[in-house]
């Protein structure tokens, strides 16, 4: 079945989740994420040096946390300590993911930090999300590669998850940014939820907190990722039930919205 899917006008208000990756190396830019008045989800590098302190701070300001995994990447560049690598066994693998989630406790969740090629391996995967599960926490594929399986093998373990509708930041300007922002929330009006990730420059929490201070003029809720996985996982049953099709619901947005091809280089992160 093709075409997009439209929400009815009966379901809840459409939401937006903004994760704000790369989180603990530079203290500023940390605790602005951490203070803003955006219901923002901050993806924490698990040994960096100021992890704990930004962490303690959101906390108080009513952010979620989760774990911003290193991860093997197809360049081959330098990974950060408690980084998940290709040649891994998978008992060196688990130990090293789980003394990330031992170092930020307060974790809910995990994203991928770099990760295109660790992101396409199915062995990979399925360990790192047998230790999700092990520990009931989401999954949130950056889809730094359109080649990830991550979202795929998270699904199939039957982890909550979902994968990145749109990079904010990839242009560092304003205007770039602030276009970046107006698709992810028309993303989320058409399918009724989205997710978006940004970096903590001071270009993409400035458009935020203007974006957040006018939402009242917006049909869209800004939420957690939390949050925004119960509300998505309802759309989704709610859709599975009213078609008597059995397609999986994933699939029918690649119909439509997202898209499962590769996708242009100027909305890629090959990381």
């Amino acid at each position: 079945m093709g075409g997009k899917l439209v929400v009815s006008a009966q379901s809840e208000t459409p939401k937006l989740a903004i994760i704000i990756d790369d989180i603990g190396y530079h203290h500023r830019r940390g605790m602005w994420a951490a203070t803003t008045t955006a219901p923002l989800t901050l993806a924490v590098l698990p040994f960096s040096p100021h992890a704990k302190s930004i962490v303690s701070k959101a906390l108080n300001h009513n952010k979620e946390i989760m774990i911003h995994s290193p991860m093997t990447s197809i360049d081959g560049r330098r990974l950060d300590e408690g980084a998940l690598e290709i040649d891994m066994p998978e008992e060196a693998f688990k130990q090293t993911l789980n003394a990330s989630l031992q170092a930020i406790p307060e974790a809910v969740g995990l994203n991928n930090h770099m990760g295109s090629a660790l992101t396409q391996e199915l062995e990979s995967m399925s360990w790192l999300m047998q230790v999700l599960k092990k520990n009931n926490m989401y999954f949130i594929d950056s889809r730094t590669t359109a080649q990830s399986i991550a979202y795929d093998v998270a699904q199939s373990e039957k982890i909550h998850s979902l994968k990145r509708d749109v990079f904010l930041d990839n242009i560092r300007t304003h205007a770039a940014i602030t276009q970046q922002l107006e698709k992810a929330l028309l993303i989320a009006q058409e399918k009724g939820f989205a997710v978006a990730i940004g970096h903590p420059y001071q270009e993409t929490l400035t458009v935020i907190d203007t974006y957040i201070n006018k939402s009242e003029n917006t049909s869209v809720e800004w939420v957690t990722v939390s949050d925004l996985l119960k509300h998505s996982e309802t759309i989704n049953e709610t859709y599975n039930q009213e078609n008597t099709h059995s397609a999986n619901y994933p699939e029918l947005l690649d119909n439509g919205l997202i898209s499962t091809k590769k996708e242009p280089a100027h909305s890629q992160r090959r990381l």
